[in-house]
This record gives C-alpha cells, sequence and structure tokens, in this order.
C-alpha cells in the first residue's frame, strides 16, 4: 500500500466514526426528549385531574354542609319547577358552577391535559344535567362545540 494512502484512509475512517457518533448522539437526544415529553404530558394530566377532583369536592362538601342548600339542590333535580324565586337563585348559582366545571374538563380533554377515563366521568353528567330543564338558562355563557355536545343527549 502507498504511503501516502494510509493518513487518507485514516482521514475517512475517522470522518465515518465521528458521523456515526454524532447521529448516535442525536438518536439518543430525541430518546431522551420522546421520554421528557410523555413524562410532562403525564405530568400535567395529573394535575389537571387533581384539580378538576378539588373543585368537584369542594362542590360536595358545600352541599354536605348546608341542608338548606342541599335541599334546593335535591328540589331542583327533582322539580325544577316547583322552585320558588330564592330557591331558583341559589339553584342557579350551583348548577352554573357545574356547566363550567364539565365544560373545563371537557376543554381540557380536547386539549389533551384530561385523560379518557376522567373525561367519561365528567361526560357521564352531561345528560343527567341537561334533563333538569334549566339548560337554556346555562347555555348561552357555554362554548358552542360543548354546548351541541350537551344538546345531543337530547
Amino acid at each position: 500500500m502507498d504511503a501516502t494512502k494510509v493518513p487518507e484512509l485514516l482521514q475517512e475512517r475517522l470522518k465515518i466514526l465521528v458521523e456515526l457518533v454524532g447521529a448516535a448522539a442525536i438518536l439518543v437526544g430525541l430518546l431522551f426528549v420522546g421520554f421528557e415529553l410523555r413524562q410532562n404530558t403525564a405530568a400535567v394530566q395529573a394535575d389537571t385531574l387533581q384539580n378538576l377532583t378539588e373543585l368537584t369536592t369542594s362542590s360536595m362538601y358545600l352541599l354536605a354542609s348546608d341542608k338548606e342548600l342541599a335541599r334546593i339542590n335535591s328540589k331542583g333535580f327533582d322539580d325544577f319547577a316547583s322552585l320558588d324565586e330564592s330557591e331558583a337563585r341559589q339553584f342557579f348559582q350551583l348548577r352554573r358552577a357545574s356547566w363550567i366545571r364539565i365544560q373545563m374538563a371537557f376543554l381540557q380533554w380536547r386539549q389533551g391535559t384530561l385523560n379518557d377515563e376522567a373525561w367519561e366521568f365528567y361526560g357521564q353528567f352531561l345528560c343527567q344535567y341537561y334533563a333538569v330543564g334549566d339548560w337554556p338558562i346555562h347555555k348561552d355563557i357555554l362554548l358552542e362545540n360543548f354546548v351541541e355536545l350537551v344538546e345531543a343527549c337530547h
């Protein structure tokens, strides 16, 4: 072999080695980014579910700790038309908060920050809540695609 060709051959092999190491480093970097993205998505979903759970339990605690409010809530669900003016105002506030909470769950599910299983839990209330009879006074403040989803219960 010609002595002048040896440095060229070593240089060519070194170039190939550097390119392989560079490609491997890029692949490892991409795998790490993918892993971190999955971890971040799981953390965001857990945080979203925690926040929704806290809102839901706060609402439940409120009804459990106030007999009169619990009575009005039950009466409103059983026979919305039978509520007097004062009861109707209180029931309205409870229901408005519930609709906003469920819409928030819907939006977070659509964005991917709430997983399918958690959305199934919140989504099951759509048709139950729609059947109460006060839906028309709430739907105007809610988003159109959420309203369409709720009205599909009918």
